[in-house]
């Protein structure tokens, strides 16, 4: 602005040399230069009387000092501005970033409390299924046994056909062969019985003699010769095999024919 000031005033004639019609015009007044801030800096006078390097470096010194006082100003109240913003939004920040803690916070504190609640409802599944398996390993032959107890009975019954004075009294042969009869039947009931407990729960006699020996089936006691047998086979068996769901539990004790 100093520069264009300086410019026309340098441009205009002097004042004698003017034609008088024109003369009121060698009055150029600098009024109303405007800022970049929006108001009136100052009005300077520029004349034909103001050719003098002087004059105009005056006006343009003080030109220049009032535009730098302005800018300082502007840059002054452009700072100011910027740190009002920079703090006002340096405090939204902060409390977005509380509101975000808290939040977070809170998530924290109602995830611990699922964690914990699950924690504590496995600990008392795992108690609870303790429980189960231990009173599965007590009663878990239950029905097993009461069904056992009839087999018991049977035989109590049987013991009670023969009389407690028979071994000291002088029995007949009747009376004898009729209670060893009664004793014979009550056995076998109570076998009879017995097994069909045992076919409830899944266990089974299976048959050895005479058939191929099978060390997953039977467990060899002795060897016997037997002519009418082959070699290798079941010739005699002691006790009887006996398997759960078809699994062995009792290996039938047997003899293996050996003949030389």
């Amino acid at each position: 602005i100093a520069r264009l000031f300086s410019a026309s005033c340098r441009a205009l004639p002097a004042a004698n040399t003017l034609p008088s019609s024109t003369r009121h015009l060698s009055q150029i007044t600098a009024t109303g230069i405007r800022e970049r801030g929006g108001g009136w800096i100052s009005t300077f006078p520029c004349s034909a009387s103001m050719r003098s390097n002087t004059d105009f470096r005056q006006i343009h010194q003080t030109i220049w000092q009032t535009n730098k006082a302005t800018d300082a100003t502007d840059t002054t109240n452009v700072a100011s501005s910027g740190q009002e913003e920079s703090t006002s939004e340096n405090a939204e920040g902060v409390d977005d970033s509380m509101t975000l803690l808290a939040e977070k916070e809170a998530e924290v504190l109602e995830l611990n409390d699922k964690l914990l609640r699950s924690l504590a409802e496995m600990e008392n599944v795992r108690a609870r299924m303790q429980r189960q398996i231990d009173d599965s390993r007590k009663f878990g032959i239950q029905s097993f046994v009461k069904e056992l107890l009839d087999v018991a009975d049977n035989l109590q019954r049987a013991a009670g056909s023969v009389p407690s004075e028979a071994d000291s009294a002088d029995l007949s042969a009747e009376s004898t062969i009729a209670m060893l009869k009664n004793l014979r039947e009550g056995v076998l009931m109570t076998e009879k019985q017995l097994f069909q407990v045992f076919g409830h729960h899944g266990v089974e006699k299976y048959n050895s003699m005479g058939e191929k020996f099978d060390p997953n089936l039977h467990m060899a006691l002795f060897e016997l010769p037997s002519p009418e047998a082959e070699n290798g086979t079941v010739g005699n068996v002691v006790k009887e095999g006996y398997t759960l769901h078809g699994r062995v539990v009792r290996p039938a004790e047997v003899g293996v024919v050996k003949n030389a």
